[in-house]
């Protein structure tokens, strides 16, 4: 019973980031499906845009979908 409360809970937190503009790390894996590591290296190289807010960083939400677009798209046209 616990697993379905947590579930419940994750899929609360899923359906917020759609509204929100900007995601945490830990947000923006959740909403992708990427990893913390990928998401991190994606702000490292600045492949996405983000704000540092104290020490915590803030991905723009319209940006990392248009980027993940893009490169499925890229892999799409090979």
């Amino acid at each position: 019973m616990k697993f379905k409360a947590k579930s419940k809970k994750v899929a609360k937190k899923t359906n917020n980031a759609d509204l929100k503009m900007y995601l945490s790390i830990k947000e923006s894996a959740a909403y992708t499906g990427l990893s913390l590591y990928a998401i991190r290296k994606l702000v490292a190289t600045k492949a996405v845009p983000f704000l540092n807010a104290g020490r915590k960083v803030m991905i723009n939400r319209v940006a990392l979908e248009q980027y993940l677009d893009g490169i499925s798209e890229k892999h799409l046209d090979i």
